[in-house]
């Protein structure tokens, strides 16, 4: 519950992050800001950040990275987290509900078929439905983004 009112009631600091992207701030990169959060809530982030408290797994289980959140990674190289907010990551948000890391995986291995053909007008069964069901014009684009992202993820 403290997660859903963090993300709903906080602007974030730094750069913008959209709330699709906000799952839990002690295991992304995004910091919220807290004037609009309860009391209980400012204390809570308050007391975290004094005492540095951070999400550390030495030897996450390969469940456990499918299940972290793919935006805001906190693994992510710095250098490619400026890929978290642009058009093609937002088109995977809204459009294709990529959430987490494994909803990545699964995007990723359904367009590594040798029917694909890396360009714009791609006839393979993935990208039609895409594009037809989804209102998506660049599958393969996306696929590139999210290849990035779990580079570093994983």
């Amino acid at each position: 519950l403290a997660d859903v009112i963090i993300n709903k009631e906080s602007n974030t600091t730094g750069n913008k992050t959209d709330q699709e992207s906000r799952v839990n701030t002690f295991i992304q990169t995004w910091r919220p800001r807290t004037h609009k959060l309860p009391p209980v809530l400012k204390n809570m982030i308050s007391k975290a950040k004094k005492y540095g408290v951070k999400f550390i797994a030495p030897k996450p289980s390969e469940a456990l990275q499918l299940q972290m959140p793919l935006w805001h990674h906190i693994g992510a190289d710095p250098a490619e987290r400026q890929i978290n907010n642009n058009s093609k990551s937002t088109c995977l948000m809204q459009k294709h509900k990529v959430i987490i890391v494994g909803d990545a995986i699964k995007m990723i291995e359904r367009l590594d078929s040798d029917e694909h053909i890396p360009l714009r007008g791609c006839g393979c069964l993935a990208c039609i439905h895409d594009r037809d069901n989804l209102h998506c014009m660049h599958p393969y684009g996306n696929n590139t983004v999210q290849k990035i992202i779990c580079s570093t993820c994983l």
